[in-house]
């Protein structure tokens, strides 16, 4: 999309509910955790929309959730601004990063999570009674979660050297541009060829298991900046009581609901909108 079509998108968000503002997230379901976490109730309709602001998240045809939450935000504040918001995943980045771009006084009009995702931010919250059963010590059951932790990291790692090298992605030739030379690109191979070279990955392995080992026992926070937390639905809780992701998502966001929700993102909404939710 371009320029002109992400603002007709923005302009619909707006003027079709009517909304005051939206707030743009990365996933299609992140509203109903979203809302939760609000200590809100799940909409009927489906529309996630509150007070006049309207909450909104990308599916998967949308592309990356990321991309296009930073590019709806970007093209947006061009002519509505103080309108349009958004909040990223904090995907890996760590906690003393992550703080200063959602807690107060940061203001926007793009937020990050204090965590992996918004899933991650739900073990901040007091354990369901009943039929969810005993409370788990989150230090300890997370810790089984560090191979995958690791090699994501190593993954990312990677990717971004890939990227410098561009080699992260199939090229074709493009009509109209021209072709490249075998001599350009082994030059530009030859000059940023030490970003593999010497990139010992079993080690960078240990290393990443160990930097989750500890960020994990220093507390759960600094933990869940470092695991998906989409892990927990899909993983977690499916292993542990059975049922369906989406099942776990409704449920967990009806508890947050339940509780009033977690202080830190009703904060968040608070400085956005000027009220409380």
């Amino acid at each position: 999309m371009d320029d002109k079509q992400v603002l007709g998108a923005i302009n619909s968000d707006l003027f079709g509910i009517p909304a005051n503002r939206v707030i743009y997230l990365e996933g299609k379901s992140d509203p109903v955790l979203f809302f939760g976490l609000l200590g809100l109730p799940q909409p009927p309709s489906g529309v996630f929309v509150h007070r006049g602001t309207l909450v909104k998240g990308f599916s998967a045809s949308d592309g990356s959730g990321n991309t296009a939450v930073r590019r709806y935000v970007e093209v947006g504040h061009t002519k509505f601004a103080g309108r349009v918001f958004g909040v990223v995943d904090g995907d890996g980045q760590e906690l003393a990063a992550l703080t200063p771009q959602f807690d107060a006084p940061h203001t926007g009009p793009l937020f990050a999570w204090k965590a992996y995702s918004i899933e991650s931010l739900l073990p901040q919250l007091a354990w369901p009674t009943g039929h969810w059963g005993v409370a788990p010590n989150w230090q300890v059951e997370l810790a089984v979660y560090a191979p995958y932790v690791a090699i994501n990291r190593l993954h990312q790692k990677l990717a971004r050297r890939l990227e410098t090298l561009k080699l992260h992605k199939h090229r074709n030739p493009v009509s109209g541009q021209q072709l490249e030379k075998a001599a350009d690109v082994e030059a530009a191979l030859q000059a940023d060829k030490g970003l593999l070279a010497g990139f010992d990955v079993a080690k960078e392995f240990g290393d990443e298991i160990t930097r989750f080992q500890v960020a994990l026992a220093k507390s759960v926070e600094e933990g869940l900046v470092l695991l998906n937390g989409k892990w927990l639905l899909r993983h977690f809780l499916v292993e542990r009581l059975g049922r369906t992701p989406d099942h776990w998502a409704q449920e967990w966001g009806m508890h947050a609901e339940s509780i009033g929700g977690l202080p830190a993102v009703r904060d968040f909404w608070q400085r956005i909108t000027g009220a409380v939710p």
